[in-house]
């Protein structure tokens, strides 16, 4: 037995690249679920807001034009105005926007919990829709979910100021 260099190398009790402490198996919360990809949902979520931005702009053209029909029908003739119109056609892009949009908060919302399980959400899953349509509630609830899941999901360096000027504007 001979410690001699001649001998060749011998192996490294550790391993060529510097590791930081590993937690425990045990320590580390297990996901939930699979991450489910929102890149075209996001694509359709955007669609749906700029058809029903374009319909909200037509329908202020259209209410212009409504004026003065409205004005010179009589109190017992029923009246269809370019702006009831566009209100008509308005509704299925509302109703296509509702559904994409709460398809994919509900996703980004899965996959926040999925890959930190340890973030608290404020609302159960079914908030995510119903917070949308029930009147009062439909005032603070969707702001608390689209907070949750954009602060669990981001950096710490995101001012909480932006989430509410998104709600806001919504």
């Amino acid at each position: 037995m001979n410690d001699r260099p001649e001998d060749g190398p011998s192996q490294p009790s550790h391993p060529p690249y510097p590791v930081g402490p590993q937690p425990e198996p045990d320590d580390r919360p297990a996901r939930r679920g699979p991450v489910e990809p929102l890149g075209d949902l996001t694509r359709w979520v955007v669609i749906c807001s700029v058809l029903l931005t374009a319909t909200t702009l037509a329908a202020v053209v259209a209410a212009f034009f409504s004026v003065d029909r409205l004005q010179e029908a009589r109190a017992d003739e029923l009246v269809l105005t370019p702006y009831d119109v566009v209100g008509v056609l308005r509704l299925p892009f509302q109703a296509l926007a509702l559904v994409v949009t709460s398809v994919w908060l509900f996703r980004a919302r899965q996959n926040v919990v999925s890959l930190r399980p340890e973030a608290t959400q404020t609302r159960s899953p079914a908030w995510v829709v119903l917070g949308w349509l029930i009147p009062v509630v439909s005032l603070w609830f969707p702001f608390q979910v689209v907070r949750d899941v954009r602060r669990d999901a981001t950096a710490p360096r995101h001012h909480r100021a932006s989430a509410r000027g998104g709600h806001s504007s919504w």
